[in-house]
């Protein structure tokens, strides 16, 4: 008698530990799908950062290799050399900024701190950039500076290239570390 109960305590303690075995593996196996499925979107958001990026700068690039031209009033009909500048300096460097801006918050989103500081960085000292070019030709400068001005705008935005190495690489470790147990 001592016997069938031993075996039924230990049956019942034997199929409890089975259960919480079970439990615990079904919980650490989708930890590791959230982390495969999440790795997966950082990826995506990453990617897609430093394309929007890439196509800021070139849009940048061109405007700023157009100050010249946008800052002569010869350029413009109708004799409304002001209103036509102003229009056109807020309208095409708001819309260099866009792109980024829509893609920054996911990549921020999706983490880690790391990478989402790195992200910032670059998009700061980006909008730092457009926000100058804005302001020189928003002021109605002559043309005499414009050369000087525009290789300075240049030279910043090949500093921009190793803020968006940085934040490759912080992507980078991001994404090449294996999904697993937290």
């Amino acid at each position: 008698m001592i016997a069938a109960i031993a075996a039924g305590v230990f049956g019942i303690g034997g199929a409890w530990i089975g259960f919480l075995g079970g439990r615990r593996q079904t919980i650490d196996q989708a930890q590791v799908e959230h982390q495969q499925w999440l790795r997966g979107q950082r990826q995506e958001a990453y990617t897609g950062f430093l394309s929007a990026f890439d196509s800021s700068l070139i849009a940048l690039d061109v405007v700023i290799g157009n100050l010249r031209t946008r800052l002569d009033p010869g350029t413009y009909a109708g004799g409304e050399f002001e209103q036509q500048r102003v229009s056109y300096f807020a309208t095409q460097l708001g819309e260099v900024m866009r792109p980024v801006r829509d893609r920054l918050e996911r990549a921020q989103l999706l983490g880690p701190d790391a990478a989402s500081m790195a992200a910032k960085r670059l998009s700061d000292a980006l909008n730092e950039i457009v926000g100058d070019v804005v302001s020189y030709g928003m002021r109605a400068p002559t043309t005499d500076d414009v050369d000087e001005r525009a290789g300075e705008f240049f030279q910043r935005t090949v500093g921009l290239l190793e803020l968006r190495d940085q934040f490759f690489l912080e992507a980078r470790k991001v994404v090449m570390t294996a999904p697993g147990l937290e």
